[in-house]
């Protein structure tokens, strides 16, 4: 490692000061918020969508012989699953860009969160113009909360190891 300041090799790794300039040895890494705002907004939209593929699943599993003469219903029980899985995926994103690794993973995860709104505004928007609304009032709020938390994330790439 060598002085930021004179350019000498230090061979202390851990010295705190310089042997040949006497200046202090300051490598620390400039670190933002974003990433913690990034995960925190993955982490809300992901709760959000986990909670809107319950409202799907649950009525299938407790009224299927009922579900199976609609046939426009399953466009909900495709987006429950897919949510669910959506959350797994953005949760474990949000753990990453908390701990500030595997920017990649992060991104993908995130992805399917931003995905999983637009999941849930085209199912309800399946099942007709007033369950349009329903759609847009929960869908609206994942996909915005998972774009932001790209946007933070993406801004903040640097800071990943």
């Amino acid at each position: 490692m060598n002085c930021p300041n004179c350019g000498e090799q230090i061979k202390d790794e851990n010295a705190l000061f310089c042997s040949y300039c006497a200046n202090r040895l300051n490598f620390a890494k400039k670190r933002s918020g974003f990433q913690i705002t990034a995960g925190v907004l993955t982490i809300i939209g992901a709760c959000i969508s986990i909670s809107v593929g319950l409202i799907g699943i649950v009525p299938f599993v407790f009224l299927f012989r009922t579900f199976l003469a609609y046939g426009s219903m399953s466009y909900i029980l495709v987006m429950g699953v897919f949510c669910v899985f959506a959350f797994a995926f953005g949760l474990m994103s949000s753990i990453f860009t908390l701990r500030r690794t595997h920017f990649k993973l992060s991104i993908i995860g995130a992805s399917l969160v931003l995905a999983s709104g637009f999941v849930i505004i085209t199912s309800f928007g399946e099942l007709g113009s007033s369950a349009l609304v329903s759609g847009l009032v929960f869908g609206i709020p994942v996909v915005v909360l998972s774009l932001l938390g790209l946007i933070f994330a993406a801004i903040s790439r640097t800071e990943f190891v």
